[in-house]
């Protein structure tokens, strides 16, 4: 009986590890970066879609470096 029970302590802690690192390698980054995509919209959305080409390459630009900036603040990129 004494066995039974330390391999469900083991298991348990297996498990809370395992739960743990599911989080922060892959829930955690998942979550950052959908918030930061919908930041990034909501900062960059001009409303228009009568944009010069040039204009929305400089949109596409700026998407680009807020999107980078705000995983960075969050510690997803270096």
């Amino acid at each position: 009986m004494q066995k039974l029970k330390q391999y469900w302590i083991i298991i348990l802690l297996m498990v809370i590890v395992g739960g743990g690192l599911f989080y922060w390698f892959q829930w955690r980054p998942t979550q950052i970066r959908k918030d930061c995509s919908v930041k990034v919209m909501q900062i960059n959305t001009n409303g228009g879609l009568d944009q010069a080409f040039e204009e929305f390459k400089q949109l596409e630009q700026d998407y680009d470096n807020n999107y980078k900036k705000c995983l960075r603040d969050n510690g997803i990129e270096k």
